[in-house]
């Protein structure tokens, strides 16, 4: 909420940018006070009508134009530092200035990296889906520890601030844990670090230089970033994901039909070919639905295509089941949104913890299975420490890998999905 220091004079506009200033850098969370003192000691003398914090940056209001740019003056060069953030300052942008830098935003067909030798080039897929790819595994565990705990600091600080730990947290506790809500296990290890992903979503769109590619936005399409990048060098991709994703590109290239891009906004867009959902088992066998746009083609013209691409996948790679899904909307379909049965199977079958799991396109999985085994582990290790008489509630049920990998008696734990199914069934037999 905007926090007001005193009140604007008559007349004014709280948010006109010739008289604000914007704070770069800040903490997630800050107060106005914070900034009115901040600003009292590198730029004395400026009165403050305004602040408004927001995470990371703020944005402040002071008596006019002529003042904003003598404390924009008086900030410049001092190296100012809060929290051990280092602040940048600068004046805010006008209406027209935003507009102006989101149309060169708009512009820009993807996004850059440096490369060694500090020229800008191209960003590829891997980098976009996989930015730590470059980083040693040992490396990213360490990061990932200390990410953990700064959010189990971050959470205790708010539970104590609203009172709302209970009798198992206070702010001895918290101390005792270095801050902490509670204290951090160490981190387990993934068994597959490479080649993991049992299901991938892959956008159909143009790529940089234009022609037909089936992977991994480079961007926000808020950004003006529309161009996909080439899956290939992604090494959290299996090969027989990306064997059918060649495939389906071929296929694409060779239909005629467009790939969707939407060049209306909320008014959505045009083009044929949007997605290309793939799922895969640890035996190798894969499922894949084609998601295109079928506005203003007949049902044989829509279904034609797809038949096409999903031989194209079957005879490139094991594709044990292929579904089509039609969808005209702007941006992503509901999750429940039904798919079409082509050809093979109807479902794919996954062992996880020694149970088995039929799987079709819409259901949620663990997306790193021998990952999804260990978690189950170290979970039923945790169940057994608590006793068999806590009550237990599964609130992401999934596919219900929980309530069933578990041991007896928590092998049949309540879940959100199945209590709100009950909840539907009650009702209608109710009515």
């Amino acid at each position: 909420a905007d926090v007001v220091r005193p009140v604007a004079a008559p007349g004014a506009e709280p948010d006109a940018p010739d008289d604000s200033l914007v704070v770069l850098g800040l903490p997630k969370h800050i107060s106005a006070k914070d900034i009115e003192k901040l600003l009292a000691a590198y730029a004395p003398g400026h009165k403050v009508l305004r602040v408004k914090p927001k995470p990371h940056t703020a944005v402040v209001q002071l008596a006019s134009k002529e003042a904003r740019d003598l404390a924009l003056a008086a900030l410049e060069g001092k190296g100012v530092v809060f929290k051990s953030h280092s602040l940048s300052f600068r004046a805010m942008w006008s209406a027209e200035e935003k507009l102006e830098r989101h149309q060169q935003k708009r512009k820009a067909p993807f996004k850059t990296s440096e490369g060694a030798d500090g020229d800008k080039r191209q960003r590829t897929a891997e980098e976009a889906v996989t930015p730590l790819h470059a980083v040693p595994y040992e490396e990213q565990l360490v990061r990932k520890a200390d990410s953990i705990r700064d959010v189990l600091r971050e959470l205790a600080s708010r539970l104590i601030k609203a009172k709302s730990g209970g009798e198992w947290l206070s702010k001895p506790i918290a101390k005792a844990n270095d801050g902490r809500v509670c204290e951090l296990a160490p981190i387990v290890r993934a068994p597959v670090i490479r080649e993991y992903r049992n299901k991938c979503e892959f956008t159909i769109g143009a790529g940089a230089d234009g022609s037909p590619c089936v992977g991994f936005k480079l961007g926000q399409f808020k950004d003006g970033i529309t161009a996909i990048g080439d899956p290939s060098g992604c090494s959290n991709v299996s090969r027989e994901m990306k064997a059918v994703v060649r495939a389906v590109q071929q296929s694409v290239a060779e239909s005629g039909l467009a790939p969707y891009v939407n060049t209306r906004g909320q008014m959505g867009g045009e083009g044929f070919w949007r997605q290309l959902l793939v799922r895969q088992n640890q035996k190798g066998d894969l499922l894949i639905s084609i998601q295109v746009n079928p506005t203003g083609l007949s049902k044989e013209e829509v279904r034609t295509p797809v038949e096409a691409a999903a031989s194209a996948a079957m005879a490139a790679a094991n594709v044990k089941s292929a579904y089509m899904q039609t969808y005209a909307g702007v941006s992503s379909p509901p999750s429940d949104m039904p798919h079409t049965h082509l050809s093979g199977e109807r479902e794919m079958s996954e062992s996880l913890g020694g149970v088995r799991f039929r799987i079709s396109p819409n259901d949620f999985f663990q997306v790193n299975t021998a990952a999804a085994e260990k978690l189950g582990e170290v979970l039923a290790g945790l169940v057994a420490s608590v006793g068999s008489d806590l009550p237990l509630l599964d609130m992401c049920c999934g596919a219900g890998a929980c309530n069933f990998t578990l041991p007896p008696p928590y092998s049949n734990i309540p879940s959100k999905r199945l209590l709100r199914h009950f909840s539907r069934l009650l009702k209608s037999r109710r009515a």
